[in-house]
């Protein structure tokens, strides 16, 4: 996967794969990232259909679905705690990334900010 490749070459080992997918192949988008170890993200604002011609009623409905999907592969779902945890670990990765790669000025305390108050 291309995606991945980029992001393995820019990080090395020191990342987490985060994905969203978009419109109709946001479901299996998201499955072949959690085979890859990566996190998923859904909601309403990024897709509105929940299978083939069904729209998704509320972020829940998304939610239960890749919860589902997760599972049915054999893996467990983080819990909130679990993955701010994990996330906090990665902190001194990211500056890294941020620093030597993307030189973004201001993005890492946002991020920071995000990440403890989220």
């Amino acid at each position: 996967m291309h995606f991945k490749q980029v992001a393995d070459r820019l990080c090395g080992a020191d990342y987490r794969l985060s994905v969203f997918g978009i419109g109709r192949s946001q479901m299996p988008f998201l499955a072949v990232s959690v085979i890859l170890g990566g996190n998923v993200r859904v909601g309403l604002e990024d897709s509105l259909p929940i299978g083939r011609g069904k729209p998704a009623s509320s972020n829940a409905k998304q939610l239960s679905k890749i919860r589902r999907v997760i599972e049915e592969l054999g893996l467990s779902v983080a819990t909130s705690a679990e993955a701010r945890a994990r996330d906090a670990a990665l902190m001194p990765a990211i500056d890294r990334v941020f620093d030597e790669n993307l030189r973004v000025y201001g993005v890492r305390k946002v991020w920071r900010q995000l990440l403890h108050e989220g």
